[in-house]
């Protein structure tokens, strides 16, 4: 309610602008990273079941892209259950941030499973913006 009106917050839906469908949640620390703690499982599964509910109601559309705040691996690039989730909903590229200054070294792109992944923390893009398509 507190946003402006052209501006919408994804929150276990997705969303539709000129056939791009998009669908996201905020993430979480991947199991197996250096960082993540028993008292983590619980969120990242709670996560991975908001990204799915998301996920489902992605309109079909030609492009799909999905977001995330975290990583959608830990920092050896292992596969999760996001991972999983964006190749089994047929997600083709998939933006996120939360890593910045050296933490970017641990960042994953590139493409796993068909699914182009891409950090875009705006320090890492040197504050400027990164094309994800060209329709």
């Amino acid at each position: 309610a507190r946003l402006p009106e052209n501006m919408y917050a994804l929150q276990n839906d997705a969303l539709l602008l000129d056939g791009v469908a998009i669908a996201g949640t905020r993430g979480w620390l991947c199991p197996g990273g250096a960082s993540f703690a028993t008292d983590d499982q619980k969120i990242y599964e709670r996560e991975a079941i908001r990204l799915e509910l998301s996920l489902q109601s992605m309109p079909d559309a030609p492009h799909r892209i999905g977001m995330l705040h975290y990583p959608p691996c830990n920092e050896r690039r292992e596969p999760s259950l996001f991972t999983a989730l964006f190749t089994r909903y047929g997600v083709q590229r998939v933006v996120y941030g939360h890593l910045h200054g050296a933490a970017c070294r641990s960042a994953f792109e590139g493409e796993r499973d068909g699914v182009e992944y891409a950090l875009c923390s705006a320090d890492y893009l040197d504050f400027r913006p990164r094309l994800l398509l060209e329709t």
